[in-house]
Formats: structure tokens, C-alpha cells, sequence
């Protein structure tokens, strides 16, 4: 059902608009069911909404799911919601995984 609600503000309002609601409904319903929340990602059409929807739910999973996160943010066209969100994923790194922490923040080339 969040699916549902999602992609139905994603297609009714301007991204603009959306934006906000979009990525505290994914960061929500991430926090309650990551697993569903991600079933329900892979399947969701490209677009703005998913794009929207890929960077909360990256960020939200980061602190316990950082490779999962960092694959997630990959797959954001480049530039700069990207690369934001990859910074976000390397702030949230689990602290009891610093040598993973330094090759992500390597590999990506954060600063």
C-alpha cells in the first residue's frame, strides 16, 4: 500500500512538491520493513519517483546496510543526487567497519 501512495503522489505533483513527501513516506516505510520497501524499489518504474525514493531508501538503510545502500545509490543517474547521496551513505557507515568505511570513501572519492 505505501508503494501504492508513492508512486501515486509521484504521478499526481510536481516533483518539487513531491519531493519532501516522497522521501519521508520511503524513509518511513524503510525504517518499519526495509525488505518490502526494496521489493517494491527493484519493481518501480524509472522515473523521478524512483530516483527520489532510491536516495532516502539508500540513506535510511546506510547505517545497517551500506553495501546494499551504496549498490542502491549506483543506480541514480550521475551528478549530483548521486554523489550527495553517496556522501550521506559514507557519514552513516557503521563506525565498527572503518577499513570498509576508508575503501568506500576511496572508491568514491569523498572528501
Amino acid at each position: 500500500e505505501s508503494g501504492q501512495w508513492i508512486e501515486w503522489i509521484g504521478a499526481k505533483l510536481p516533483v518539487e512538491k513531491s519531493k519532501d513527501r516522497i522521501g519521508q513516506m520511503v524513509r518511513k516505510w524503510t525504517e518499519d520493513d526495509h525488505q518490502a520497501a526494496g521489493k517494491w524499489l527493484a519493481t518501480t518504474p524509472a522515473g523521478p519517483t524512483k530516483d527520489i525514493s532510491i536516495r532516502s531508501y539508500a540513506e535510511t538503510v546506510a547505517k545497517y546496510e551500506p553495501e546494499s545502500a551504496a549498490q542502491w545509490a549506483m543506480t541514480l543517474p550521475p551528478g549530483q543526487d548521486r554523489d550527495q547521496t553517496l556522501k550521506n551513505i559514507y557519514q552513516k557507515w557503521p563506525a565498527n567497519d572503518e577499513a570498509a568505511k576508508e575503501a568506500f570513501k576511496k572508491l568514491h572519492g569523498i572528501n
